[in-house]
């Protein structure tokens, strides 16, 4: 505490940063030694004084502005929301003003728990170069032109947030509904939304054209039985203990007791998959019920003038999203003890998962809960990651891979991107003239003959990363 009354800054190198293993600039420094002289601190602690209270005022001005953008979008106060989660679900409830009715069934709770299947990341070809006029430098003319193309999706869960999504009105259909259910016939925007379990296979004649991106992908249960070349690399770097390990995972294995959306299985068989049985299917109501709170939030965003503001309403779409994926078994409980007695009690518990000495005379323990309550929409979860996934499919298959057939190769995807290697003559032309209905370009310089900002913001068109 004594360094608090000396009467200068320390030297620079006092100003080291341990966690970069870095220390601050000339200019920073000069700086520091400016408001020292500026507001005449007499010792060190004066400037840690002023230091402090910056510090203090910022924050408060951050969070002020916080509850500002809250209160006059959504008329909710965040002081009353633990999380910014809360908040915007309740932002989301209080401006579509549905009326969500929860499962009553825990069989089809756990029916939808298991069935959940998260985004598809995927590296189908690690290394490819492109050779184009547009690199001149490494341009072959004596080989075909082919480009990598690296395509990312506007707000991809907004946008499958924006479709038709369940209300309520649960209900299994009956053998004779079965027997004359036809998902081909179904429209997206009928009031009414089917999740089917179905079994289902994939023709080999498909293989090749969908090799590099498989349709209704799975989790499967990755063991040891692999290719060499993977086997080589798990015992190079001692990676034979992670598996077996269950992975999402795009195959041609057929596929059984699969649940998906009516319309993933309405596009998976018109791509030319076979459904070979329907074991069951679960009916509900359905509308757009939260496309007009994606809509507000993803206008405000194109509207604000400020990072903070871009960043608030995005936050507010994906948190949404975020609730209504919440898996209430991962709830735990945390107990402290400060006694032997109270260190056995809870070791012995069979709620216990872990526990973590502090010190001699604390150790926290976390607990299990006892009891959980199953009352999550966790069905409205389902159905944003079933449609954002149809979503990409159509991207890829209707479009790219409809034009340009095996001269279109997917080389990475993560969700919400696809990374292409396509021989054509001209990436860019083909963009503007067969693209441009799936495309934002607004991000391309102003004078580049790729700009139009028609397309602007718009939800699940992509934008290329590639300018």
């Amino acid at each position: 505490m004594e360094k608090l009354n000396d009467k200068c800054l320390p030297n620079k190198e006092m100003f080291h940063n341990i966690l970069r293993n870095s220390s601050i600039s000339d200019s920073d420094y000069n700086h520091a030694l400016t408001v020292f002289e500026a507001f005449e601190c007499k010792t060190f602690s004066n400037y840690l004084e002023i230091y402090e209270n910056v510090d203090v005022v910022m924050l408060a001005e951050i969070f002020l502005s916080f509850r500002r953008t809250s209160m006059q979008s959504y008329h909710l106060d965040p002081v009353h929301f633990i999380t910014s989660a809360q908040l915007t679900w309740n932002a989301g409830l209080k401006i579509s003003k549905v009326e969500l009715q929860l499962l009553g069934n825990v069989n089809e709770y756990l029916w939808f728990e298991k069935s959940m299947r998260g985004g598809v990341c995927l590296l189908g070809r690690r290394h490819a170069i492109a050779n184009n006029p547009y690199i001149a430098e490494n341009y072959d003319e004596t080989l075909p032109s082919n480009y990598i193309l690296a395509l990312d999706a506007n707000n991809f869960y907004g946008f499958a947030m924006s479709q038709f999504l369940p209300v309520g009105n649960f209900s299994w259909l009956d053998s004779e509904e079965l027997s004359k259910f036809d998902v081909l016939e179904l429209e997206e925007d009928s009031d009414i939304g089917y999740i089917l379990e179905v079994d289902l296979l994939y023709p080999e004649h498909l293989h090749n054209m969908h090799n590099d991106l498989p349709l209704a992908p799975e989790h499967v249960l990755i063991t040891y039985d692999i290719s060499n070349y993977s086997k080589n690399l798990c015992d190079e770097f001692s990676l034979k203990s992670t598996l077996p390990s269950k992975k999402l995972t795009p195959n041609f294995f057929p596929k059984t007791n699969y649940v998906t959306h009516c319309l993933n299985l309405k596009f998976y068989l018109e791509q030319g998959m076979i459904l070979t049985k329907i074991h069951r299917i679960l009916a509900f109501k359905q509308s757009p019920w939260l496309k007009s709170y994606i809509d507000f939030n993803n206008k405000k965003r194109i509207e604000a003038n400020s990072e903070f503001q871009k960043s608030f309403f995005k936050k507010m779409n994906n948190s949404f999203f975020g609730r209504t994926m919440i898996n209430v078994r991962r709830k735990i409980s945390i107990k402290g003890s400060l006694t032997a007695e109270g260190c056995k009690k809870n070791v012995s518990s069979p709620l216990l998962d872990y526990f973590e000495p502090i010190n001699d005379n604390l150790t926290l323990f976390k607990m299990k809960k006892p009891n959980l309550v199953l009352d999550k929409p966790i069905f409205i979860g389902f159905c944003v990651l079933e449609l954002s996934k149809l979503q990409m499919f159509k991207l890829y298959y209707t479009h790219f891979k409809s034009y340009y057939g095996s001269k279109c190769e997917l080389l990475y995807s993560d969700t919400d991107s696809l990374y292409m290697n396509i021989e054509t003559k001209d990436v860019y032309q083909d963009l503007r003239r067969k693209f441009k209905g799936i495309l934002d370009l607004s991000n391309f310089e102003r004078d580049s003959p790729m700009f139009d900002d028609s397309n602007k913001g718009k939800l699940g068109l992509l934008k290329s990363e590639t300018l």
